[in-house]
């Protein structure tokens, strides 16, 4: 029988688009995470978001302002369990993106006036640098439009955001995304 990893490498020859071996790095990447999450007072200082990459066995964070003690010694964690950590500067602050979020969450009934029902909203998640509004058109009261958000709806919901006091100049209206999506509970 071979090796795992002469498996892995077998079916990447044969499908190199198969996800097989993605797992193979997750109890390394998920108990590093849990570390990061124990000792989250060394990233306090500048971390606005962080995601892995399992194949690769990569963490990556998004981060703000100079590089720190608290930092360094993530890196050097990493390091020691044979991660690749990245740091990519962020290009709003954690205050300014959770700022922005809140005056969001406010204007939810102005989005629902031009059409949009806002389902969820995100302003700190993985390598996207602004906030994610994803939703779903509405017609009439009650009446969904299921399956796509027409794009004149996107441009009208971002121009409308990009406007509102506590987003304008302080996020770039390219970073203002929006989308079609909901969640059912």
């Amino acid at each position: 029988m071979p090796a795992p990893a002469k498996v892995e490498e077998h079916v990447r020859q044969a499908d190199p688009g198969s996800d097989v071996g993605i797992g193979m790095n997750d109890g390394s990447l998920m108990e590093f995470n849990t570390w990061r999450v124990m000792n989250s007072e060394l990233l306090q200082a500048g971390l606005v978001a962080s995601w892995n990459n399992h194949e690769t066995k990569t963490c990556g964070v998004l981060w703000w302002g100079p590089s720190t003690a608290g930092l360094d010694q993530v890196r050097e964690e990493a390091a020691r369990r044979g991660i690749k950590f990245v740091v990519r500067s962020a290009k709003y602050s954690p205050a300014d993106l959770d700022g922005v979020v809140q005056v969001l969450l406010g204007a939810s009934k102005d989005l629902l006036a031009l059409g949009f029902d806002l389902s969820s909203l995100s302003g700190r998640g993985g390598e996207h640098q602004g906030v994610r509004l994803t939703g779903r058109a509405v017609g009439e009261p009650g009446e969904v439009n299921a399956c796509y958000l027409p794009e004149d709806l996107a441009r009208r919901v971002q121009h409308h955001v990009i406007k509102l006091p506590g987003v304008a100049g302080v996020i770039e209206p390219e970073d203002v995304l929006v989308e079609y999506g909901h969640y059912s509970y």
